[in-house]
């Protein structure tokens, strides 16, 4: 399905004494334009520092460019002499990779040799290896363009940089560090932007599950559930948004056992396929069950809405902007980039990933503005209008993650509100948390990998607005105010006592309108690393939550998903 330009660039790690006259030469200046010694062997002939001396408009400050023409006795590709400011920090570093990845694509360049080595006389708030692996990864991140589809003009649409060498003294802790950390992490985020940016025709419900099937090859199991199962387990209020489309939903649970989960031993017996397994057609249900209650454990769960195309059902979407609901299983794409992340970085965390897949469309089937419906919790929900679907998959997701696999923390991802656009634009995305200590921590990370939070109030003179005349709840606030905390109210009605939740609104940061510094338009890939950061700090480094000191542990209960991927 994939097939951007980024994952093509190879990322390779040299010594900084490593020198290629014939490809392009990129070297970082602090704003004192103290040149690094290995300019000795770069340039011989002084041409950087006299080029600085003339061209006194280069201040060397943050992510500032000079380039340098080609240059026999130099770079015969050209050469960028790259500002980081005075004294860059990590993100810095990462906005300066950004910057490099643009400026050698318009100069159609392949392949570079970056010296990231910045002169030691100046304490540096970071090493040699972290400036390498920081930088590698901002051009990493930005060197990404979805040309899936073009079959005209390739050539002037398609990104150049190819291959990019990061020579540093540290070089060999610095491909380590690399590859343990942060290539995995562009795996997961470059997923999930190809996952945004596919058409909705593309990405159906069924091909987003398929594609979450593919999955099991990095380690993860996967579970499928569909229409019939879901059906069984009365997620109504899920099966409701999607039953005007003709395409079916899904629900897939996406298990990362990297730490205590111990393995399913005979779910599938030795006679059948090993990829996946049909639970509803001539199977022994009670063994299954057996076999399913083992004492397991998990420590966070992961929701993600996915819409894959959104028309607001009966109550449609105006014609301008809806062309962007594609968008609208941003949430979903994001736990499963995450997934990957953690999957393929070997994370010592018990996680599991799940999604709610579905269309939203308008036909005779589909469901109306003031049906009720029973959801998976047995509350009943008046859907007040069919273009609030997002609150309502994720209401029986959430509650199914919770009586299968009972976290003590779930964290939801969704485009939920464009109420949180209003609020926050596309500079931060909206917090909502019943848990003081949780919401600290989120916005702490968000704040460490520039994918920033903002916590909004949640309270319970919130939810007389969504207090139904003839159900229990409905899913939309009265009146025009407070949207997107109506929305969070209406989820939080779907959480237990014991389980500790936060919620991220992401409708304005998950895709961009226009490029930006750290990516081209359309799907950001937001989310991804603000998380696989999140578990890193505080489950993978032992520190202990101050929340509770229950044991995280877990039963499968008696609910079959009709597949599972090994």
């Amino acid at each position: 399905m994939t097939n951007s330009s980024a994952r093509n660039m190879q990322i390779l790690f040299r010594n900084n004494n490593t020198r290629n006259s014939k490809k392009a030469l990129v070297l970082l200046i602090r704003e004192d334009k103290k040149l690094p010694s290995i300019i000795k062997l770069l340039d011989r002939d002084d041409i950087i520092e006299n080029t600085m001396k003339l061209d006194t408009s280069f201040k060397a400050n943050l992510s500032q460019i000079l380039y340098i023409s080609p240059h026999k006795n130099l770079s015969e590709k050209g050469t960028f002499i790259v500002g980081v400011g005075k004294n860059p920090n990590a993100s810095d570093i990462q906005q300066v990779g950004e910057a490099i990845a643009v400026k050698l694509n318009q100069h159609k360049i392949d392949e570079v040799y970056i010296y990231s080595d910045l002169p030691t006389v100046v304490k540096s708030l970071l090493s040699d290896s972290e400036i390498a692996c920081n930088l590698a990864f901002g051009i990493g991140r930005r060197n990404y363009k979805f040309v899936k589809y073009y079959t005209q003009k390739i050539e002037e649409r398609k990104l150049f940089l190819s291959k990019i060498h990061v020579c540093s003294k540290e070089f060999k802790i610095a491909e380590e560090y690399f590859n343990m950390t942060y290539d995995s992490l562009l795996d997961g985020i470059h997923l999930t932007r190809d996952l945004v940016n596919e058409p909705p025709n593309i990405l159906t419900p069924k091909a987003f599950a398929d594609k979450c099937a593919e999955f099991h090859k990095y380690g993860l199991k996967i579970r499928i559930l569909d229409l019939k199962e879901m059906k069984k387990l009365q997620m109504n209020a899920l099966i409701g948004v999607a039953q005007g489309s003709v395409n079916e939903p899904y629900l897939v649970c996406m298990e990362w056992c990297g730490n205590s989960i111990k393995e399913r031993e005979g779910v599938i017996t030795s006679s059948q396929d090993q990829s996946s397994i049909n639970c509803n057609e001539d199977s022994d249900d009670s063994k299954l069950h057996s076999n399913l209650e083992k004492e397991q454990s998990v420590q966070i769960v992961f929701a993600g809405k996915g819409v894959t195309f959104d028309s607001g059902g009966i109550n449609i979407k105006p014609s301008n902007g809806i062309s962007e609901m594609k968008y609208d299983m941003s949430g979903a794409a994001t736990v499963a980039g995450l997934m990957i992340t953690l999957a393929k970085r070997k994370a010592k965390v018990d996680a599991v990933g799940i999604i709610g897949i579905v269309e939203n469309m308008p036909s005779g089937s589909a469901q109306r503005p003031s049906d009720v419906v029973k959801s998976m919790s047995g509350q009943t929900i008046e859907v007040d209008n069919t273009d609030a679907e997002g609150r309502l998959v994720l209401a029986d997701v959430m509650w199914y993650a919770q009586e299968v696999y009972r976290p003590e923390v779930m964290i939801d991802l969704a485009t939920l509100t464009g109420a949180i656009v209003v609020s926050l634009g596309n500079e931060y995305a909206g917090l909502f948390s019943n848990n003081e200590i949780l919401a600290k921590r989120l916005c702490e990370v968000g704040k460490a990998t520039s994918e920033l939070l903002w916590r909004f109030p949640m309270s319970k003179n919130y939810d007389k607005q969504i207090d139904s005349d003839i159900a229990d709840v409905k899913n939309t606030g009265m009146g025009y105010g407070a949207g997107s905390t109506t929305a969070a109210q209406f989820l939080q009605r779907f959480i237990k006592k014991n389980c500790h939740w936060a919620h991220l609104d992401i409708a304005g940061v998950a895709f961009a309108k226009s490029d930006t510094t750290s990516c081209s338009k359309g799907a950001t890939g937001f989310g991804v690393r603000l998380l696989n950061e999140f578990v890193s700090q505080f489950y993978e480094k032992n520190d202990k939550w101050d929340i509770s000191e229950i044991v995280i542990s877990f039963r499968y209960t008696s609910f079959p998903p009709p597949y599972l991927y090994h």
